[in-house]
This record gives structure tokens, sequence and C-alpha cells, in this order.
């Protein structure tokens, strides 16, 4: 009996400095990392419910009052000559580090498969590229080009493992989910020839993320998951996956450009998709003549909502807004559905990046070139004023 009071004496003893010293050492590591108390238990309840509160673990400095965007557009531009020297500046900085479309790899394509379709061919093609797997793209050709020749659209799907089949209208597993009105087929029996590419890390290209995403209760929080959990994986090695599916498109691009002659390409897409649409708007400006971003673009620095998740201090040169200002004068269509929620549905219901960049073509006496659309229903497209927005600036001399 004694013997065994010693033992449970000893063993509470030595369980005491265990915990004592992983305490101790939790702290310590929460103190290094500028975290509260509350980051660790933020960490824990994200194994299992989910995307974290990062108020709770942003440092304070990121909620006091610092100029923390010394590089904004309405800081600086005036006029025409303050608009170019504010647009040579940062503002554009991380974008120029971003291969061009005559700087990546665009040949050795391999058709996998050229099926008809009612109106069109569908083509499959796969690209090497520098990353472990190939690019994947479609071509969709229609029957008859009714636009001038080498008019061609880029289409780039939004997030979700969906991918670009819900672009394309094709069936698969995932048909419940589709949100993207099929805009691929719609705009080639327009007449115009369309590209689309499956994202590194959705659609056909999904990760293996193991259980990761087990625990994640929403089917549609479940349709991003792995391509989130692959995102968080690469940052811990400085890697970057929306760079990578900006290096990706940009191949597609040289390829239809450079292989397929397309003399007037317009980007389109929708949420992630838009984003992308305007980064090669940006990096590659000769070769884009115009570029659609449905509820993709958003004023970060002014919307409320942005502000609260994460705080003023991700905004250290420039508003989200800005990188679209340096499109003026190329044509642009930018639209939002009246049912969003979050940033997006601040934006519908104050038109206010509608209102600044509507600004920014004015002061290039280019209103004509900027297309503003607020829509019935949520996150999607409105496919007939993106096809009259084309036609006005894609099909015409």
């Amino acid at each position: 009996m004694i013997q065994s009071q010693r033992l449970y004496r000893t063993g509470f003893y030595v369980l005491s400095v265990f915990v004592i010293i992983m305490v101790s050492w939790m702290l310590f590591l929460l103190s290094t990392f500028d975290k509260p108390p509350e980051y660790l238990v933020d960490r824990l309840l994200y194994i299992t419910l989910g995307t974290p509160n990062t108020n709770t673990f942003l440092p304070s400095y990121y909620y006091e009052d610092l100029d923390v965007l010394p590089y904004i557009y309405s800081n600086h531009v005036k006029t025409l000559e303050d608009f170019y020297k504010w647009k040579s500046g940062p503002v554009l900085e991380e974008y120029r580090k971003r291969p061009t479309l005559h700087q990546v790899y665009h040949d050795n394509i391999t058709r996998i498969f050229n099926e008809e379709r009612d109106g069109y061919t569908l083509s499959k093609y796969t690209m090497p590229t520098s990353y472990p797997d190939d690019v994947i793209f479609y071509r969709l050709t229609p029957y008859s080009n009714l636009t001038d020749g080498g008019s061609a659209v880029l289409v780039i799907p939004g997030s979700g493992n969906q991918g670009a089949l819900d672009v394309l209208g094709e069936p698969s597993s995932l048909s419940l989910y589709y949100y993207q009105s099929e805009i691929a087929k719609r705009l080639v029996l327009e007449g115009y020839v369309v590209y689309t590419i499956e994202l590194h890390g959705y659609g056909e290209r999904e990760f293996d993320v193991g259980q990761a995403c087990d625990n994640v209760p929403d089917n549609e929080r479940r349709l991003i998951c792995s391509a989130d959990q692959m995102m968080n994986r690469l940052a811990m090695y400085d890697i970057s996956l929306y760079d990578i599916q900006t290096d990706e498109i940009t191949q597609v691009l040289a390829h239809i450009i450079h292989n397929d002659g397309m003399e007037k390409v317009a980007v389109v897409g929708l949420s992630l998709g838009g984003v992308h649409a305007i980064s090669q708007a940006v990096i590659n400006s000769d070769a884009i003549t115009a570029v659609v971003t449905a509820s993709g673009l958003a004023s970060h620095a002014n919307s409320p909502i942005s502000r609260d998740l994460a705080g003023n201090g991700q905004f250290v040169c420039c508003d989200t807004t800005d990188a679209a200002a340096t499109i003026s004068p190329k044509p642009m269509y930018v639209s939002f559905g009246r049912e969003e929620v979050g940033t997006f549905g601040w934006e519908a219901s104050t038109n206010h990046t509608g209102d600044f960049l509507r600004g920014v073509y004015a002061l290039h006496n280019a209103e004509e070139n900027f297309h503003y659309h607020v829509h019935e229903g949520s996150h999607g497209y409105h496919v007939e004023s993106v096809i009259d927005f084309l036609e006005l600036h894609l099909s015409g001399p």
C-alpha cells in the first residue's frame, strides 16, 4: 500500500512538472510571435470547427490609427500625369514579379480528346509546367465563327472542386453545386473561341489532403477545403498557390496568343476567377483587349467587413481596387449580385467600387469603357450583360 502511494505521488509530480513545462513553452511561443492566449484556443477550435476568427490573434497594432495605405490612389492621383506616375510605383510591385506570356513555357501541347457538342467542338489539352502536375485546359470552337477572326475569351473558374466542368456546363457528381452559369458554353454559342483552365488545386487537379477536410460540416465549404489546406501548407514554405495559378493561366494565355494566333482576347472570371482576370489584365496588359470580373473585385480597405476580419495592417501599400484602377482605360466590366453576402454584399449595396472606378475612367475621358452592373441574385454571372459587353469591346473593329 505504501509503495503504491509513493508511485502515485511520483506520477503526480512528474505529470505536474510536464504540464508546467508545456504551459511555459506555449506561453513563450505566444509571446515570441506576439499572439494572445486566445490564439491557442482559436487554433484548437480550428481543428474541428473550420476557419478561426482572425480578430482574436492579430497583433494590436493592426487596429491602431496608422497610415497603412500610404500609396492609395486617392492620396496621389488628381491628374493623368499623377496617374501614370502613381502606376509606375509600388501599387504593381507584386505583379511585376510574375512572368509575362513572353517568359513562360507554352509548347508541347497534348490533346486528350476532341468531341462534338451541339453547336461547337470541345477539346481538352494538357501542357507541361514547372510545377508537379500538368496544366489542363479546354478549348470550345464554334461551328460558325460569328465574330471577327481571332477573337477569343479565356474564362477562369472560381474556386471549388466543381472546377472547369462548372464553367463548361459538363455534368459531374458536383453538378448540384455549379454556380458559373455554363458561361463558356454560352459564349461559344455567341461565336467566340472560348478557353478555360483547370486551376491548380481545384476540379480535376484537386489535392489529396487525407482526412484534413473530414470535419468540415458544410458541403459547400468542403468543396474548397482541399485547396485551402494546400494553400496553407505551401505558405509555410513561402510558396503561394495563387502565384502558381497565375503563372499557369499565363501559360495558357501564351498558347492562345502565340500558338493559336488570337489577336483579341478577353479574360472573364467569377469570384477567384475574377481576381485572376484582373491580375492577367495587369501582368499581360498588352495582350488583353477587355476584362470581366464578376463578384471578384472589392475594396478591402473601405469595406467595414474586410477591416473587421483582417484589420488595417494587411493594407500596407494600397487597396485591392487600386490594381484594377491601373487597367484604365482598357475596357472593364465589374458586377455584383444584389443578394451577395459579406464584402460583395456591401459592394452591391453601396456601389463603392463602381463609383471609384467610374471616377478613374472619367479621368481618362473613357467612361464608355467601364461597365458596372448590380444584378438580381447572388454570387454569379449576369450572362446577358457580359455578352453585351464583349460584343461591344471584343467583336468590333
